[in-house]
């Protein structure tokens, strides 16, 4: 949905559905949609005092780039482009020069998506986005999902909630196990070096979020600088890499 930040609303697979979707906050105009792989962008996470150092200025939770309406700039059968406008509101709270696409491509088994960052300027550009994928998971089998990834001691709430960071397995993917999905695999480019894993109290999805790093990561030295007139490319991908047999689980 171009018109609601970029965000991948659904993947399937023949018959499985790889991502939650809470239709209810798709529907609604205004807030945050739950569900589906929102992008986020320049930054995922907070940022200390809503500040950004580089320029002094205000940006909200996860950037602004999820509540644009972007332009589609081309689109295929099995591909969609997509342009992010930098209007007087995103320039207020990014003033850069910066060109940002979306690409998004069906797979037979899920979905590529990549993020091209070009910076127009002849100074250095700050940015460190994310992806924020939902993947259902009734809320009596989180558990099961997420202690293939995240430490016991983070997963002693009940009901479960989880709000934790991660570092990145190398090699650029990670694969855990959705029950009654089956298998995933998420890949992501070298730069994005931290899983945010994140659910809420009773809610039926859980979210393994490839990101630059933690929250204010923009703010500190480990962000990623594009240089001037440079061009950055970050990308994740989605693939069922083994179906569950039915009744298995």
């Amino acid at each position: 949905m171009p018109s609601r930040g970029a965000i991948v609303t659904r993947v399937r697979v023949g018959a499985v559905d790889l991502l939650y979707l809470d239709e209810a906050t798709l529907a609604s105009p205004t807030g945050a949609i739950r569900g589906g792989i929102p992008l986020l962008f320049p930054f995922a996470g907070e940022l200390r005092n809503g500040m950004l150092t580089a320029t002094g200025t205000a940006m909200l939770r996860h950037g602004f780039a999820r509540r644009a309406n972007w332009i589609v700039t081309s689109a295929t059968g099995d591909q969609i482009s997509m342009h992010l406008p930098m209007d007087d509101d995103a320039r207020t709270q990014y003033p850069f020069d910066c060109h940002v696409h979306q690409m998004v491509t069906a797979l037979a088994g899920g979905v590529q998506i990549d993020l091209s960052v070009e910076n127009r300027e002849n100074r250095p550009m700050p940015v460190a986005p994310g992806w924020h994928p939902y993947f259902p998971c009734r809320s009596d089998r989180k558990r099961e999902c997420l202690a293939q990834i995240v430490p016991a001691e983070d997963l002693t709430s009940e009901p479960l909630a989880c709000d934790v960071n991660v570092r990145a397995p190398s090699g650029g993917r990670t694969t855990f196990s959705l029950p009654e999905i089956g298998a995933i695999t998420l890949r992501y480019s070298a730069q994005l070096k931290t899983l945010e894993v994140w659910t809420l109290p009773g809610a039926d999805f859980v979210c393994i979020e490839p990101w630059v790093g933690p929250s204010n990561v923009i703010n500190t030295p480990d962000r990623i600088v594009v240089g001037p007139r440079e061009r950055v490319v970050f990308s994740m991908g989605i693939e069922l890499s083994r179906s569950a047999a039915p009744g298995s689980d």
